[in-house]
């Protein structure tokens, strides 16, 4: 921790020392919350009068009037900076706000440089309905304390991240506690301004975006409509706009309309990066945003052995899935995969009659075909289901037509074959596909994965139904590709 958030720090601390831990006690249980709601895409909207990087914002705001003009925008809550001498905030502009929104049903977030427990006594006393914890600037385990204690007074908590390293192990460690047992109390927050240096770095929000228990929040950078329709698109639950805001001329239109645009943007994906051979490919797969690793553990220019897969799945980050990938059911080879892969994917044809009980999670692969619908209808139940291309190796899509007329019957299928960075988006949105999963696509040459490629391909299939297609394309992404096959 250096600069500016230790300066942050070091002034909280000092602000934190001059509390009444005992009254403020007895004050957090008198203010009442109003209960929340749950929002497909949650816009957290702000208000601050400065801003240390931009500065002076909006230093005569009245801090009611703004944030009940983001509460009647539908904000689900409004974050109040309370910060004096570098934000010009104050726990006065804090308790007025909550109190004009408690009628309105929304929380009033206090964002501070939260040190001490009694600051979090504090804020629940001034009536706020959630705090910002920066995980930064704090050890893990005062992380978990005052979130804790924040969610036992029935506040919801943003716990604030930067970095990549940072985020997967927080989300670990998380997922270790019975923190994500509270649903919507605890969100997780991506940064993308570095409070330390205060650069701002938009591409922290494709790399960090991270599918798993609990909603993750975009912050900083976000400007307009199509900021957030895109932060939307990479699968934020949601976004944290301040400056944005506070220097809108009418800040209730400029709410309703990156409300609408985080709606329209959120769509659900599933990318799958599949034929990883090196744990340098698996740890590009992940920073590339992946949501599944796949490895082929049959006979192909991809295999890797069951040995191998120890070290190929240690320590994926929360959220990300692997899968071993073979072409027929067969369970010696099941067995022994089953202890390092979440998953285990092979031809529905070939799947036993009755399934064993006790299984690894399976995914049954139908190539495509003028009788797909049929045998889709006859799908095992409980079964994931991979749509392929009709012949292996043959580099073609599947029917575009069919497959969606298949989507239509198994939505949650997953779309293989002939997919690359260039014609994933346009795949997509043809046929409909949510989930996608890529092989020689991804490749610089047979059975090496490309970085560059893989990147591209997650970013374009997060933002295939996005409103502005051409978004979705990279001039890296290569249009040659051959069928997904192991």
């Amino acid at each position: 921790m250096a600069d500016f958030l230790a300066q942050m720090a070091a002034a909280s601390r000092v602000r934190a020392e001059a509390l009444d831990e005992g009254a403020l006690a007895l004050a957090a249980t008198r203010a009442p919350l109003p209960p929340r709601k749950v929002d497909a895409f949650a816009l957290i909207a702000e208000v601050k009068r400065v801003s240390p990087s931009e500065g002076a914002l909006n230093p005569a705001v009245d801090p009611v009037a703004q944030a009940v003009a983001y509460a009647k925008a539908g904000a689900w809550a409004v974050s109040v900076l309370t910060e004096p001498s570098r934000f010009g905030g104050s726990l006065e502009d804090l308790s007025a706000v909550a109190e004009a929104l408690r009628p309105l049903g929304v929380p009033a977030m206090r964002k501070d440089f939260i040190v001490d427990r009694r600051q979090v006594l504090e804020a629940r006393a001034a009536g706020a309905g959630g705090i910002l914890l920066i995980a930064t600037m704090l050890p893990w385990e005062q992380v978990r304390e005052l979130a804790e204690l924040a969610m036992g007074l029935s506040m919801f908590v943003l716990v604030e991240t930067f970095g990549a390293d940072e985020l997967s192990a927080l989300r670990r460690r998380v997922e270790a506690t019975r923190l994500w047992r509270r649903g919507n109390d605890l969100l997780l927050g991506v940064n993308c301004r570095d409070l330390r240096t205060l650069q701002v770095d938009p591409d922290r929000f494709p790399a960090l975006r991270r599918f798993g228990p609990g909603q993750v929040v975009a912050e900083s950078g976000l400007s307009t409509p199509d900021d957030v329709r895109r932060v939307a698109a990479l699968g934020y639950r949601g976004a944290l706009v301040g400056s944005a805001l506070m220097r809108a001329d009418d800040p209730g239109a400029a709410a309703v309309a990156l409300r609408r645009a985080g709606q329209r943007g959120f769509v659900d994906t599933t990318v799958k990066l599949c034929g990883l051979r090196t744990r340098a490919e698996v740890d590009a797969a992940v920073r590339a945003g992946a949501d599944q690793v796949g490895f082929v553990v049959v006979d192909s220019p991809r295999q890797v052995s069951v040995q191998d897969l120890p070290a190929l799945v240690a320590d994926l980050p929360v959220g990300v899935e692997s899968v071993a990938v073979m072409r027929d059911y067969d369970q010696a080879l099941i067995d022994a995969v089953s202890p390092h892969v979440d998953i285990v994917q092979c031809r529905a044809e070939s799947l036993p009659d009755p399934l064993p009980r006790r299984r690894r999670k399976l995914t049954a692969v139908y190539r495509d075909g003028p009788d797909l619908l049929a045998r889709l209808e006859g799908r095992r139940p409980g079964l994931g289901v991979l749509i392929d291309a009709a012949t292996e190796g043959s580099g073609e899509l599947a029917d575009r037509d069919r497959v969606a007329a298949a989507l239509q019957a198994c939505p949650s299928a997953v779309l293989a074959g002939g997919l690359s960075p260039a014609n994933v988006a346009d795949v997509m949105r043809r046929t409909g596909a949510r989930s996608v999963d890529v092989s020689s696509g991804i490749e610089a040459s047979p059975g090496v994965k490309d970085p560059a490629r893989m990147a591209a391909f997650v970013r374009a299939a997060r933002l295939a139904f996005s409103s502005s297609p051409s978004s979705s394309s990279s001039p890296s992404a290569s249009s040659s590709s051959r069928t997904e096959t192991p």
